[in-house]
């Protein structure tokens, strides 16, 4: 699947790497959002994202493909508070690592409308941002 609208929920290292590849890959419009307003900022500056809106709902509303890329506890609770903003189109996956059992459970009570997809994180660093994926003092 190639999406044409990506949606980021979390512009850390995975999330920020995430976003600016599918960019530099030529996805048409990708969203991101970050708690930290100055990670909004320098995503949308840097030109990881199309846009950085300040309420999570704006980038999980209408895209291909949302991404949860924020720390698995938080996942839970954003997949939770994001099932009234997916579309039956929505793809639903995120970039956490987190127990089956657990995962089911958060898993369940999302939107029947929405697609899940489960895969395995093969990114990331302690460095932040979404240049790390191309900066090699990041790796």
């Amino acid at each position: 699947m190639r999406p044409t609208s990506l949606g980021v929920i979390g512009l850390g290292a995975i999330g920020g790497s995430l976003a600016w590849q599918a960019k530099r890959a030529g996805v048409a419009r990708v969203l991101g959002w970050s708690p930290e307003p100055a990670e909004r900022a320098a995503a949308a500056q840097q030109g990881a994202v199309d846009d950085a809106p300040a309420r999570v709902e704006e980038v999980a509303r209408g895209v291909d493909l949302l991404v949860l890329a924020a720390p698995p506890a938080a996942n839970v609770h954003l997949l939770e508070s994001l099932r009234a903003s997916l579309t039956p189109r929505t793809l639903v996956t995120d970039a956490g690592s987190v127990k089956p059992a657990r995962k089911r459970s958060a898993w369940a009570p999302a939107s029947p409308a929405a697609t899940r997809s489960r895969g395995r994180r093969r990114t990331g660093s302690p460095r932040r941002g979404p240049t790390c994926s191309a900066t090699p003092s990041c790796t």
